[in-house]
C-alpha cells in the first residue's frame, strides 16, 4: 500500500504519464526545478512544460524549439557533413553509396582503411571501424544492407581518440570520453563470464528493458564474436590477470561503452568547433556531437580532428552520470535556453 502511495506521488508532477527514459526524465526535472509546470499529454509521451503564458513541449530527448529541417539534416549524415564543411568545421573524406560497385569504385580512389555504417543510423548499430581490403568491403556492405535496408555512408578512416561533447548553439557544456565495450581479464574467468560479470552492475541495463539508467549491457552478438576473431580472440578465451580486452569497434554507450568524463580537460579550440558545428545546422538547438581528436587538450586544425556527426537526440545521462568523473548538467542548460525568462529571473 505504501509502494502504491510513493508511485502516485513519484509520478503526479508529470501529469498522467511518467517519462519512460532518463533524459526526458532530467529535462522535466529541469523544468519543474524552475517553477515550470510539467503535464503530459493524454497517453503520449509528449510533455507540455507552460509557465504563464509560455508553452512549450517535449518529447524524448527533443523540445519544439528542434526543427523539423535541423532533425532531418541530422538524421542523415552525408547530409550533416556538406553543412559542418561550409562552416570550417573539418569531417572525414566520405561518399553515401547506393550500390557495392559504388562503395568499390569510391574505395579504389581513397583506399584502406575505411569505415561503412548507414546513412541513417542511430545507437552505432551497423557501425563497421577498420575496413582493410575489398573482400571485407563486400562482407561487409552486405551486412549493413541486410541490417537496417539502408544505403551506405563510406569514409575515410581518421586515427585518434573519439569523444561526445555536448553544446549549444551559444556553449560547450560538457565532453565525455566514450570507451568501447571492453572487459578486464581475472586470469581465470572467460571473457563471456566477465561480459556477465560486467552486465550484472545496477547502472547497465538491456536496452529492451528500457533506458532508465546511464549504461547498458554488453550484448554477445555477431558483430561482438566477428570483432573479437578479427583479434584472434573468442568469447571463451580466458584473459590474463589486468589484461584489457576490448570488445566493439564503436564506443557507443549503446552497445556496451563506458562513460568518462573529461571536460575540464578539453581545449578552448575544442570548445568553439562545437558551438560552430551545432550552429551549422539551420534550427538545431543543441546537440551531442561525436568527436575525434589525436589529443583533445591542444589546439585544433583541420589535420589533428574531425567532426563524425551530430546527434539532435543525444543522451543527456552519460554526462549527468559518466561511469568515472563528475557529473555535468546538460538538461538544466537546455531549458533555460527554452525559457530564457527562467535564465534571466
Amino acid at each position: 500500500m505504501q509502494k502504491q502511495n510513493t508511485d502516485r506521488i513519484v509520478s503526479s508532477k508529470y501529469g498522467r504519464r511518467p517519462p519512460t527514459t532518463i533524459d526526458t526524465k532530467l529535462l522535466l526535472d529541469a523544468a519543474i526545478d524552475r517553477g515550470i509546470t510539467v503535464r503530459s499529454l493524454d497517453r503520449t509521451k509528449v510533455y507540455e512544460l507552460t509557465l504563464r503564458d509560455h508553452v512549450e513541449y517535449v518529447n524524448a530527448e527533443w523540445h519544439s524549439g528542434l526543427s523539423a529541417a535541423a532533425f532531418s539534416f541530422t538524421s542523415r549524415k552525408h547530409i550533416t557533413k556538406k553543412f559542418l564543411k561550409r562552416a570550417g568545421v573539418s569531417v572525414s573524406a566520405g561518399k553515401g553509396v547506393m550500390s557495392l560497385k559504388g562503395a568499390t569504385e569510391w574505395a579504389e580512389q581513397h583506399g584502406f582503411p575505411l569505415v561503412m555504417k548507414p546513412v541513417r543510423g542511430i545507437h552505432g548499430s551497423s557501425v563497421h571501424v577498420g575496413v582493410s581490403s575489398m573482400a571485407e568491403l563486400g562482407q561487409v556492405y552486405e551486412r549493413i544492407k541486410q541490417e537496417t535496408g539502408k544505403n551506405i555512408l563510406i569514409e575515410e578512416m581518421f586515427v585518434g581518440t573519439e569523444y561526445r561533447l555536448f553544446a549549444t548553439r551559444d556553449r560547450f557544456l560538457a565532453a565525455t570520453n566514450r570507451v568501447p565495450a571492453n572487459v578486464v581479464g581475472d586470469g581465470v574467468r572467460t571473457i563471456e563470464q566477465l561480459i556477465e560479470m560486467k552486465n550484472a552492475d545496477p547502472n547497465r541495463v538491456s536496452k529492451k528493458g528500457g533506458y532508465m539508467r546511464p549504461l547498458f549491457h554488453i550484448e554477445i552478438d555477431a558483430p561482438l564474436k566477428q570483432y573479437l576473431e578479427k583479434h584472434g580472440k573468442t568469447i571463451e578465451d580466458v584473459p590474463a590477470k589486468d589484461e584489457h580486452v576490448q570488445l566493439r569497434g564503436n564506443s557507443n554507450l549503446s552497445t556496451g561503452g563506458d562513460s568518462i568524463d573529461v571536460t575540464d580537460e578539453v581545449h578552448q579550440s575544442v570548445k568553439d568547433i562545437a558551438v560552430r558545428a551545432v550552429r551549422a545546422i539551420p534550427g538545431l538547438p543543441y546537440a551531442g556531437l561525436d568527436f575525434m581528436t589525436r589529443d583533445v587538450t591542444a589546439p585544433q586544425d583541420d589535420k589533428t580532428y574531425i567532426v563524425i556527426e551530430l546527434n539532435a537526440s543525444p543522451m543527456l545521462s552519460m554526462h549527468h552520470f559518466p561511469a568515472r568523473g563528475q557529473g555535468r548538467d546538460v538538461a538544466g542548460p537546455i531549458i533555460d535556453d527554452l525559457f530564457p525568462e527562467v535564465a534571466k529571473s
